[in-house]
């Protein structure tokens, strides 16, 4: 028969097993949405603002996509181009193409698109502006939404920024196990 204090000792150390494993750090990314609502009306290039957004690491684009829709989040079938430019803090206004050599993001009578990104400057430094223009567009969708993919290029290496202020808590099991819990 086993008793409630084995059956939580074993349940401790199983915990404690799985917390003391060594784990490849995850690096998660992010993604640049710039969207042109239309309040559920078609979609006018005279009145679609440049959108910019400010690059929250240095990263690398690993892919972007563009797509197109009505009120009802279908799919439209549009053309439309987009300009991508970045440009600095200090250098604000001054902008220089993402798409140095490529292809602008671009829906040629379609819907959606994973853009190519040959060409494109895909190295970017935080704080850096992405700035998005239409600049061609004719369709009768209601949004248009491109979605930039961002991968971090670096990677956390310390842990300085654990302090251990001394603090513990001292634990053992039925069997005599002594762990110590240190208390940030």
């Amino acid at each position: 028969m086993t008793t409630v204090d084995a059956t939580l000792d074993d349940a401790f150390t199983t915990i404690l097993a799985k917390a003391q494993q060594q784990f490849e750090q995850v690096l998660f990314g992010a993604t640049l949405n710039f969207i042109w609502p239309g309040g559920g009306q078609s979609l006018v290039l005279s009145n679609l603002d440049p959108l910019s957004l400010e690059i929250p690491y240095d990263c690398r684009i690993v892919y972007a996509t563009l797509r197109a829709g009505d009120a009802n989040a279908m799919p439209v079938s549009v053309s439309a181009t987009i300009s991508l430019q970045l440009s600095t803090f200090s250098t604000f206004g001054a902008y220089t193409p993402v798409n140095v050599s490529g292809a602008n993001p671009t829906l040629t009578s379609q819907s959606s698109n994973n853009c190519s990104l040959t060409g494109w400057h895909v190295s970017l430094a935080e704080a850096e502006s992405m700035t998005a223009r239409v600049t061609a567009f004719t369709g009768t969708a209601t949004w248009l939404w491109l979605a930039i993919k961002l991968r971090p290029t670096f990677a956390l290496t310390d842990s300085s920024n654990y302090v251990n202020f001394g603090q513990q808590q001292n634990y053992t099991t039925a069997g005599g196990q002594a762990y110590t819990f240190r208390v940030p």
